[in-house]
């Protein structure tokens, strides 16, 4: 957010500083007040006690590739908020690295990148909830970094590590695919084997990915009923009116397929800004967490602030928060951001 455009640079850089500032202390108060109760930290601690043995695809909803419950099982030793608090350290952790990426992609300050990061409501979602969503913003940053630089190992480092959460990473791969990163695919298919083999041992069966995508079916359509006041995305909104899970779902790819012309059509650099937001669009289990992938798409038009691209910034983070709300409106606002988002980027390219 180039705000010296707008303000004196002094006065900016105040600004920005006791933002960030500010957004830390809410979030340690966050943290503190939930205290390890939140339903995904649950689920993960959880995780943590299954890993290795066939319950933690049966009899569990860790909805993330077996593999990656190997990096829960030290928090399972813990007690649930002392795993938490340790866990939170390290989220905040993945989003200050993530920004620091972005300061060096995007030509913006460090302070401004990190404010942008932590005062993103989607950010104290996954705070209070326990969700590791930081971490997925982190693997994207390091894919767009590699993208951007043209380091197609890097790039596929970036991919290699996001599938720890397949629904994540697709935006991201198909990216790739439209831009032939033949390397970084390859590198990125090395840990997909890996992710593989850990999980053959997490979920102690070989056949694991059969009953993987079994689980994640039921669990995708459940998760549709329950938090359906929740949803952000293509598929989740149409399943919530009654549109069958595999035509909403195809409505999603539909979206990620109608993408391919205008991202090939703009530069390395925006393509890998709203590749991630497109994905969250487009995803069939996408929730206020998720959001947090609109970030470098955030950063880019901060990167080219202007006066129009300052007000819908600033639009935005204030929507986000009302996410709290969703319960009692039947909506989330993360909607607008989100899909308005892609809307207006497209809308733009065409």
């Amino acid at each position: 957010m180039t705000a010296p455009r707008l303000l004196p640079a002094k006065a900016s850089t105040f600004l920005v500083t006791f933002g960030l500032a500010l957004t830390i202390v809410w979030i340690v108060i966050g943290a503190v007040d939930v205290a390890g109760t939140g339903d995904d930290w649950r689920i993960f601690w959880g995780a943590g006690h299954s890993v290795g043995t066939p319950a933690l695809i049966r009899a569990s909803r860790f909805a993330y590739t077996p593999g990656a419950a190997w990096l829960l099982w030290p928090f399972a030793h813990l007690p649930i908020a002392a795993g938490y608090y340790i866990y939170v350290v390290i989220m905040v952790a993945c989003a200050t690295a993530a920004a620091w990426l972005a300061s060096k992609i995007y030509s913006l300050p460090f302070q401004t990148t990190a404010f942008m990061a932590f005062a993103w409501a989607p950010f104290t979602i996954a705070i209070c909830l326990g969700q590791n969503s930081p971490v997925a913003l982190l693997c994207v940053m390091l894919a767009t970094f590699g993208i951007v630089r043209r380091n197609q190992s890097l790039a596929g480092i970036g991919l290699g590590l996001l599938l720890y959460k397949p629904s994540d990473a697709v935006a991201v791969a198909f990216l790739l695919l439209i831009l032939r990163q033949w390397r970084a695919l390859a590198v990125a298919a090395a840990f997909a084997l890996a992710w593989y083999l850990s999980s053959a041992a997490a979920a102690h069966d070989w056949l694991w990915p059969t009953q993987y995508v079994t689980m994640l079916s039921a669990l995708y359509g459940r998760d549709v009923v329950a938090n359906a006041d929740y949803a952000i995305s293509v598929p989740t909104l149409l399943t919530r009116f009654g549109v069958p899970n595999a035509a909403a779902w195809l409505a999603g790819a539909i979206l990620l397929l109608a993408s391919t012309p205008l991202l090939l059509r703009v530069s390395r650099l925006e393509a890998a800004s709203v590749a991630p937001l497109i994905g969250v669009a487009a995803s069939p289990h996408a929730w206020g967490y998720e959001a947090i992938l609109a970030l470098p798409f955030l950063w880019l038009a901060a990167a080219r602030l202007n006066a129009v691209t300052f007000a819908l910034l600033a639009l935005a983070y204030v929507v986000a928060p009302f996410y709290l709300f969703a319960r009692v409106i039947h909506f989330n606002v993360l909607t607008i951001p989100v899909l308005g988002g892609v809307a207006l980027w497209m809308r733009r390219r065409i």
